[in-house]
């Protein structure tokens, strides 16, 4: 069986050899809608209107996600400063949602925001450690928390912490202290191993989402645009108006829409990232990582593709973890915690609990020290799945967007939407 994958800003070929049992694990699309058409429709069907949230001449800060992920901001965030600007607001400040992640450069600034920012409209980076300011229980970037009005901003898809990003994730850790971020994240752990109420679509007891709901109620005057990507990174949905009500819309559609049904768990599976910037760095890697595990039996085979032409994103001092037991890293993060660090952590999950194959431009003994195994060759890939059982019995699955598709057994798809 052929096949083509998103792999960086191309596209690979995926030959399975012999296998014979294949099922592709992707989302079923709704009949597509234009996406700009879905935005504005959704600005103007607004469970809270624009038009009574903003007041002429009052300050906005504007929150939009950074270049690690694609939202569909260079189509929305041109439609909502026109909005804005038509309903003579004072000054507007769009505040890139960095968290701890380097700050974007002019490039990264014209792609996020749908390219010339108009005149009048201020674009900075959020800084976790400078220019802030206290809102209720965290601190959060001083623009934000001085503004008469903020505006959230972002897409909403399956998340390996905190359940669904979007909605507050904007505000935490987006725009938060890095000592809050590191209170917030923290809380992925249950003592010595991770907390059973996190991971993709876990909203109930998790504490992560729990406490960024609880820091972020400071924020009194909030409207949100939050949106669905589709596999092909454009915009499939559309939700605007109170912050939880939107976010809520959101992850409803993403839990119907983006998740698929398994009776039971596979043999082989093969995911990719879905292409940049998904597939960016090993750390971005997390969700295809965390995704495809949830289809693969323990002790089953991952092959992983991801370009990762940025590299680790991962400090070198960092890759002792390679070498230590779960148990040992997770009081090392406890004592001392790095969003790296956690990253490594719950990749290590993974690789030890499964035979992790990895297609990339990391360095092969980099790739080999984590304790996976590299591919060199994408046409590897049919010798290395016929490898692992019968070819006419072994059960395997392609996951072509494995970053945002959730694979769900029977069991847990009917409590996700009871």
């Amino acid at each position: 069986m052929t096949d083509k994958l998103n792999y960086g800003r191309t596209r690979v070929p995926l030959d399975l050899g012999k296998v014979t049992y294949v099922d592709y694990l992707s989302y079923t699309n709704p009949i597509p809608g234009d996406p700009e058409s879905l935005v504005r429709e959704a600005v103007k069907n607004a469970s809270l209107k624009l038009s009574t949230f903003i007041k002429p001449g009052c300050s906005v800060a504007v929150i939009v996600s950074d270049y690690t992920r694609p939202t569909g901001s260079d189509l929305y965030i041109p439609i909502l400063l026109n909005e804005l600007l038509h309903l003579r607001a004072g000054s507007i400040t769009l505040i890139i949602a960095l968290g701890l992640h380097r700050p974007a450069d002019s490039a990264d600034i014209e792609k996020i925001c749908g390219g010339e920012i108009p005149a009048g409209v201020q674009v900075i980076n959020h800084d976790a450690a400078n220019a802030l300011a206290v809102s209720g229980s965290a601190e959060f970037n001083k623009n934000a928390v001085t503004a008469d009005r903020v505006i959230v901003t972002g897409a909403v898809t399956f998340h390996p912490m905190a359940g669904f990003s979007g909605g507050r994730k904007s505000l935490l850790p987006g725009i938060a202290s890095s000592k809050d971020i590191y209170l917030n994240h923290r809380l992925y752990f249950d003592g010595n191993t991770v907390h059973p109420g996190t991971g993709p679509a876990n909203i109930d007891d998790n504490p992560v989402l729990r406490d960024i709901r609880e820091r972020t109620k400071g924020f009194r005057q909030l409207w949100a645009l939050n949106v669905v990507l589709n596999e092909q990174q454009m915009i499939e949905f559309a939700s605007c108006g109170n912050v939880d009500n939107v976010w809520d819309d959101c992850r409803r559609y993403v839990s119907k829409h983006h998740s698929v049904e398994i009776s039971e768990k596979y043999d082989l599976v093969i995911a990719s990232a879905g292409g940049h910037p998904s597939d960016c760095s090993f750390y971005q890697s997390m969700k295809v990582l965390t995704n495809s595990s949830r289809a693969c039996k323990p002790g089953g085979t991952l092959v992983i593709i991801s370009r990762c032409s940025q590299g680790w994103e991962i400090r070198d001092e960092l890759f002792p973890y390679f070498t230590m037991t779960l148990e040992e890293i997770s009081l090392d993060l406890q004592r001392s915690f790095t969003m790296d660090g956690l990253a490594l952590y719950m990749a290590l999950t993974i690789i030890r609990s499964h035979n992790v194959w990895f297609y990339s431009e990391l360095a092969e003994d980099d790739v080999e020290a984590a304790g996976m195994r590299n591919v060199k060759n994408i046409e590897d890939i049919s010798a290395i799945a016929e490898s692992v059982g019968n070819p006419s019995s072994l059960r395997a699955a392609v996951m072509q967007n494995g970053s945002s598709v959730l694979p769900i057994n029977t069991e847990s798809l009917r409590e996700l939407f009871s």
